[in-house]
């Protein structure tokens, strides 16, 4: 039973941790995501969506660069550039 409440809250936890950003524009040039936070951890989760995002159309994600809008968070700007 204390297993079972273990794996639960871990995966709550990864929950609550997951979806950190959120596209705000996109288009075959680049894309504009938003950073819950201001932690690497988002700015890497923002660059891996912005690459799947550029790689539809063959090219790589360029960091154009990051607003901060407030203490919670920021905007994060990509060129989707030519491999």
């Amino acid at each position: 039973m204390k297993r079972l409440i273990l794996i639960g809250l871990v995966a709550l936890g990864t929950a609550a941790c997951a979806n950190r950003t959120e596209r705000l524009t996109a288009s075959a040039d680049g894309i504009t995501i938003g950073l819950e936070g201001n932690e690497i951890g988002d700015l890497t989760e923002a660059t891996d969506r912005a690459n799947v995002h550029c790689a539809r159309t063959g090219r790589i994600a360029v960091l154009e660069g990051v607003s901060e809008l407030d203490e919670q968070g920021s905007v994060a700007r990509f060129n989707c550039a030519p491999r």
